[in-house]
């Protein structure tokens, strides 16, 4: 009986302790790990809606000339064609988006497989165009 006990005590034991707990992923932390590195602008597109939220007009931005973000750390990156000076930016989850602040500008961030992608929303009371939706396509070196 006395040995049933035992066995019973040591293979609770292994089966609690033996098992480690899983850690939940931040996805704020996996997004500041994948960001670093140096980024190329592959694609900058703008929609303008109208006040009914259509899609009258789509225009793409050259992108031959523009720099190359270096992301240093969590908090800095540099610009090729500056490069002697750091930029803050920062990573904060707002509603369950990634967002990033460069520049005084917000933008909902994702990455993935090695595309990362801005997007920016901007609403005016114009005839016209009641707002515009830009989106900045970079690739990992």
């Amino acid at each position: 009986m006395k040995i049933k006990i035992l066995l019973s005590t040591l293979i609770c034991f292994f089966l609690f302790f033996s098992c480690k707990k899983e850690k939940k992923s931040d996805p704020l932390s996996i997004i500041k790990r994948q960001i670093i590195g140096v980024w190329d602008l592959k694609e900058n597109k703008t929609v303008a809606y109208d006040a009914g939220s259509k899609e009258p007009k789509s225009e793409y931005g050259d992108v031959s000339n523009h720099p190359t973000f270096e992301f240093i750390d969590e908090t800095h990156l540099k610009i090729s064609e500056i490069n002697v000076l750091l930029y803050d930016y920062t990573l904060k989850l707002e509603n369950n988006k990634t967002i990033i602040t460069f520049n005084n500008d917000d933008f909902e961030l994702t990455i993935n497989n090695g595309t990362m992608i801005w997007v920016t929303e901007r609403n005016y009371d114009r005839p016209d165009y009641s707002k515009f939706i830009t989106t900045f396509t970079y690739t990992k070196h």
